[in-house]
């Protein structure tokens, strides 16, 4: 009898925690398989929160599905399908970002290691949008300013700083009607600094 109590409350939590929230992937949760999130199913406005934990293969949202990822490890791919969007503040993702049809993505911090694609090959009417937040940007070594990035055939080298500060070392593919848009931001220090000249402005006034 205390052994069908225990199950029966297991069952309970499980169940509210994925009609509140959706998929909520937190430190030492181990999926040795691709996870596929679908869009719409969930009366929230996350489908899937990436705090930690390892995902072997791909993360794919598919179906309008949105993602928001602060740690973890991706090994492989995240996979922005149809016209889903993943917004990314922090882990690590090994292979890159690959948005095939009409993806969003949205980079604040975090580690990439792969190649971030904008678009596909055998989509080339999509119009996938991907925005990366930061400062100090270069383009095959030549800095540039706050600028959206279309189709032009090859890949680019992207240098520079995230919103975190954490350092950019990416190749930037674009197909078809997709872009990239770089969106300047002050650095951190800068940030500190007219913060602390504002305060030394109050006190004096």
């Amino acid at each position: 009898m205390r052994g069908k109590s225990i199950l029966a409350v297991v069952i309970v939590v499980c169940w509210v925690g994925v009609a509140e929230g959706g998929w909520i992937i937190n430190e030492g949760d181990f999926y040795s398989d691709s996870i596929v999130v679908w869009g719409g199913t969930i009366t929230t406005d996350i489908d899937v929160l990436m705090n930690g934990g390892t995902i072997m293969q791909n993360l794919n949202l598919k179906e309008g599905a949105y993602g928001e990822i602060y740690g973890g490890d991706i090994r492989n791919f995240l996979v922005i399908d149809d016209i889903s969007e993943a917004s990314m503040y922090g882990g690590h993702i090994g292979s890159g970002i690959s948005s095939p049809e009409d993806g969003k993505f949205n980079w604040y911090g975090g580690t990439i290691d792969g190649q971030i694609r904008s678009g596909w090959t055998s989509t080339p009417n999509c119009h996938s949008y991907h925005k990366i937040y930061g400062y100090d940007f270069k383009i095959d070594g030549e800095t540039v300013g706050e600028c959206i990035l279309t189709y032009e055939g090859f890949q680019r080298h992207l240098t520079g700083f995230l919103q975190d500060g954490t350092t950019i070392d990416n190749y930037l593919v674009i197909y078809g009607g997709s872009k990239i848009e770089l969106v300047v931001i002050p650095e951190l220090t800068t940030l500190f600094l007219v913060g602390l000249g504002s305060l030394i402005l109050r006190r004096r006034k």
